[in-house]
């Protein structure tokens, strides 16, 4: 078994990424997923004593990938070719840089326009950094730095894998990601904008091994909690993750992670002026699982519709 130490570049406050715990996507005994070398069998990673050859994928649609339940679900490593009318539901992100390979790893996420269950999946990527060592002044790799929402994904080939932090006891099958190191991952023009899942928070709020009902059909996909008041504001200390509660309420909280895109950097300033029982409204983002925590990641202003301020917009790559 690997760990990785990870470290957010200083170069990420730009970002509106903080200095939290990241995944540690070096530690997966077997999985090796993201920071240190993800190799697709069969394929030219640059790697010396690697193999090379074409890459090669099962065809599975996107609601087998992430469906453990589906008689045709991917094996945990297996390279596949997912297949569906898949659109970039984010930017590509920045997600941090191994202390010790100095491998970025950046991500974005995928998955069908109408969204829903099984309907999409986290994209990593990682690659050593030439020169500076610094993530942010190297080009984009497979992941495209101008893909924004509601672009086509043409082609996405990659290896499955569920990932779980060393040290973590993570829910069977959360985590879930397709890494593009060696794989495809190839944008096109705007296809449609993605729609987001309306949810309560009882639906997917989580934490440790405790799973919401909804929660693992909907990891990764849009989802939009709805008439939500703060009950953590976010801080340096809890990492800008805030804890919201439906109104007049304080129990079950759901987490915002509001330190990601440069988009929502001003409604971030805002939340923290905040105390608890302030009106926030709705909320939509990504529903992930990291690190014992269930999260929702807004992407840009409109996703947090009730804290108005001018910001950086949808943007391109959040990571630059």
């Amino acid at each position: 078994m690997r760990t990785t130490t990870l470290v957010l570049l200083a170069a990420v406050a730009l970002t509106g990424c903080p200095s939290n715990p990241a995944r540690d996507a070096g530690s997966n005994p077997g999985n090796d997923s993201g920071v240190d070398a993800a190799v697709v069998p069969g394929v030219d990673t640059g790697v010396p004593g690697m193999d090379s050859g074409p890459v090669t994928g099962t065809d599975v649609p996107i609601a087998s990938v992430v469906n453990a339940a589906a008689a045709d679900h991917p094996a945990d490593g297996t390279t596949v070719h997912v297949t569906g009318n898949l659109v970039a539901l984010s930017s590509r992100l920045f997600i941090s840089q191994s202390t010790t390979s100095m491998r970025c790893l950046f991500a974005i996420w995928v998955g069908t326009a109408a969204g829903g269950d099984n309907s999409a999946i986290e994209v990593t990527e990682s690659f050593l950094p030439a020169g500076s060592n610094s993530c942010f002044d190297e080009p984009a790799h497979n992941i495209s730095d101008t893909v924004m929402i509601g672009d086509a994904i043409t082609t996405l080939t990659g290896r499955f894998i569920n990932f779980c932090p060393s040290g973590s006891a993570c829910p069977a099958n959360t985590s879930q990601e397709l890494d593009v190191t060696a794989g495809t991952f190839t944008a096109g023009s705007h296809s449609a904008d993605p729609t987001a899942t309306p949810v309560s928070i009882s639906d997917v709020a989580g934490t440790m091994l405790m799973v919401g009902p909804r929660g693992m059909a909907l990891q990764n996909a849009l989802v939009t909690i709805s008439g939500t008041v703060i009950v953590t504001p976010p801080s340096m200390t809890n990492h800008n993750v805030m804890a919201v509660a439906a109104t007049g309420t304080t129990m079950p909280v759901m987490y915002i992670q509001v330190s990601k895109y440069p988009g929502v950097g001003c409604q971030r300033t805002a939340l923290t002026a905040m105390t608890a029982g302030a009106t926030v409204g709705n909320i939509t983002g990504v529903l992930t699982y990291s690190f014992g925590q269930w999260t929702i990641q807004p992407r840009q202003s409109s996703d947090i519709p009730g804290i108005m301020c001018a910001d950086a917009g949808a943007g391109g790559d959040a990571g630059l």
